[in-house]
């Protein structure tokens, strides 16, 4: 995940790093807040600041898909039919979308949304 930070002139110098933006600061019912504002300054008008690249990182994520097959076959073995379950994101694990990366702004560091949650879906294939 890469941020881009704004300075006073709208370059995309990074700011200076003055502690840890990898720590969950405030969570509330309508918004989590993944990286802590406070741990990154404005630098000097057109300098870059001491902020390395990645400095930062989103939450991690958890999925399983699995799928069942059944075979079922007619009269020769040239006629068939497959019966398909699908489960995608089988134990419904919440995996967050990666937070608002524009510092400055009101929703830095924000997770507004998430992935997919559990999809199952059932499938017919007729083959002859």
């Amino acid at each position: 995940m890469s941020y881009s930070f704004l300075n006073r002139n709208g370059g995309s110098l990074r700011p200076n790093q003055v502690g840890d933006p990898n720590r969950s600061s405030n969570a509330s019912a309508d918004r989590f807040t993944f990286l802590d504002p406070a741990a990154y300054a404005l630098q000097q008008v057109n300098t870059p600041g001491n902020a390395r690249r990645n400095s930062a990182w989103g939450p991690g994520s958890f999925t399983v898909d699995a799928s069942l097959v059944k075979r079922f076959t007619f009269g020769a073995a040239a006629s068939y039919a497959d019966l398909r379950l699908e489960a995608f994101n089988l134990f419904n694990a919440v995996n967050y979308s990666n937070p608002s990366s524009t510092w400055g702004s009101s929703t830095f560091g924000v997770i507004s949304n998430a992935g997919a949650p559990r999809v199952v879906q059932l499938a017919v294939r007729f083959g002859f």
